[in-house]
């Protein structure tokens, strides 16, 4: 998933009974379904379900806009270099 559908992924949008997440807004304009792995769904079900999206900042109780400060510390903290979130997909 790109960045920005995972800051906005709300719960509404988590589907734990067939294991999937439905993508409403990607970048294509088209909605897409991502399959989960009992790994992300043992995972997601880990994460309180404080507020209508997933992945929220705790200080500001809304979505994150931006994690670069986070990412770069895990990659110096786990000795990776030259590797961008966007790498991930």
């Amino acid at each position: 998933m790109r960045r920005g559908e995972i800051f906005n992924l709300k719960w509404e949008n988590v589907d734990f009974d067939y294991g999937f997440i439905e993508v409403l807004e990607s970048k294509s304009g088209k909605s897409r379904r991502v399959p989960l792995t009992e790994t992300m769904i043992k995972l997601l079900n880990d994460i309180p379900r404080e507020s209508e999206y997933v992945f929220i900042n705790k200080e500001t109780g809304k979505p994150y806009t931006d994690i670069k400060h986070s990412w770069q510390n895990v990659c110096k903290k786990a000795e990776v270099t030259n590797f961008r979130f966007h790498d991930l997909r």
